[in-house]
């Protein structure tokens, strides 16, 4: 068990570290920081890829528990983001220009989506 708030923050920063190994393309997971920039919650709501490209998390995602039960989480809210970002993809290939559609949206997604509509 962990005696502080601050240590288990300091834990899932640390695990946090190696997301690359754990997951494909994922690189970072934002957290909740205070006005000074400390992390001051486990609640992940935006993620990075390598390329430090951003795509926000469809819902918050609580870090906090076993490791195994929040990187779970964590796998469960990414398919869930990015099944959102496909479907908003795939309307506004037809609303948007392509040229201001290839920007509004993340690689994986565009090229995803992309393929589904031809």
């Amino acid at each position: 068990m962990f005696d502080a708030e601050d240590e288990v923050v300091f834990f899932v920063s640390q695990v946090c570290k190696h997301l690359t190994k754990l997951f494909d393309c994922l690189a970072q997971l934002e957290f909740e920081t205070d006005e000074n920039g400390e992390v001051k919650s486990k609640n992940a709501f935006n993620m990075f890829s390598k390329d430090g490209e951003k795509v926000s998390l469809a819902y918050t995602c609580d870090c906090d528990g076993q490791v195994e039960a929040w990187l779970n989480r964590v796998l469960e809210v990414m398919m869930e983001s990015v099944r959102k970002e496909f479907t908003e993809a795939v309307v506004a290939y037809e609303e948007k220009p392509r040229d201001q559609w290839l920007f509004d949206f993340p690689a994986q997604v565009k090229n995803s989506s992309y393929l589904k509509v031809q």
